[in-house]
């Protein structure tokens, strides 16, 4: 069957109208998400959530090939805690069950990340930088991991920094973690 001439003139109308839309599609949730009263919303949301401050730099959404979401120099503040910052977060989520309501993890990946955490709020007791404390702090770590079925989380070029209340400190540097399920 040959095309009619409208049919011909049409097409690429309609292709590009095609291309016009994906790039909407595409562009115009991340222009949103990164107007100020959205990243302010999101990131008071996230510290009351949390207890502590959140902040962020530019968030890159994408839907191509994985729907993911980029987050540039985040930083968390839980005061007498923990001090966090990353030059970037990568976070992909799985398809099938976020079109159900569920919001899972498929991978992140944290680049760069600075980690302090510090014994200065607890009783001298409870952490001291001692191995069987680290252990402890990684055994919870894989524990919470479980938000992230069948997924992998990548840790590359980190640093964190174990602050005791009597002042003794344990640094790791060049932190390179991967986390398979």
């Amino acid at each position: 069957m040959a095309l009619t001439s409208r049919a011909k003139r049409l097409l690429p109308a309609a292709a590009a109208l095609f291309c016009l839309l994906g790039v909407l599609v595409v562009w115009l949730p991340t222009v949103w998400i990164n107007r100020p009263e959205p990243r302010d919303a999101i990131q008071r949301y996230l510290g009351t959530a949390i207890g502590g401050t959140i902040t962020f730099g530019r968030i890159k959404l994408s839907i191509f090939p994985k729907i993911c979401a980029s987050v540039e120099h985040p930083r968390l503040d839980l005061p007498t805690q923990v001090t966090a910052r990353a030059a970037e977060i990568d976070l992909c989520l799985q398809l099938l069950p976020l079109l159900r309501g569920r919001v899972l993890a498929d991978s992140a990946h944290i680049r760069f990340p600075e980690i302090d955490l510090t014994a200065s709020g607890m009783p001298a007791p409870a952490f001291r930088p001692h191995p069987a404390d680290i252990l402890r702090l990684l055994a919870e770590a894989a524990g919470r991991l479980k938000h992230f079925p069948e997924s992998s989380i990548e840790v590359s070029g980190g640093r964190m920094t174990l602050s005791g209340a009597g002042g003794s400190r344990l640094e790791f540097r060049r932190m390179n973690l991967r986390w398979f399920r």
